[in-house]
């Protein structure tokens, strides 16, 4: 299935998939990135509010929330492709309930990344 809305992030193509809502003023953005710098390395969708302008970039960061995925010891493109592939078709709905209602775009992410946890057998 090809990713149609997320798009490699410019900070870090490699490891993160980014949406935006919006490309100026008051944002939402959906990201689903490789994150090593965490206790629990892996996989993980985020979503926050942000505020661009043609020379910042600026987000409250006790806004931002971050919900585990998948475990990785290392970055793997591979399975980073795969969930993007499966969040994509969901990001411009979960940065609507988002902006509607900042608590219900968090319990919607979060929901969406539990439903993406591989399943114990």
């Amino acid at each position: 299935m090809p990713i149609t809305r997320l798009q490699p992030s410019h900070d870090d193509p490699k490891n993160c998939f980014r949406y935006r809502d919006k490309e100026s003023g008051d944002a939402v953005e959906v990201e689903v990135c490789y994150v090593s710098h965490s206790a629990r390395r892996g996989i993980y969708l985020t979503i926050k509010p942000v505020t661009l302008s043609d020379d910042a970039y600026s987000f409250n960061l006790m806004s931002l929330r971050q919900y585990h995925v998948r475990s990785l010891n290392r970055a793997s493109p591979r399975v980073l492709r795969e969930i993007a592939e499966a969040v994509d078709p969901h990001v411009e709905e979960l940065a609507a309930t988002f902006r509607e209602d900042s608590q219900a775009g968090y319990a919607a992410a979060r929901a969406l990344a539990e439903s993406l946890q591989p399943q114990a057998a």
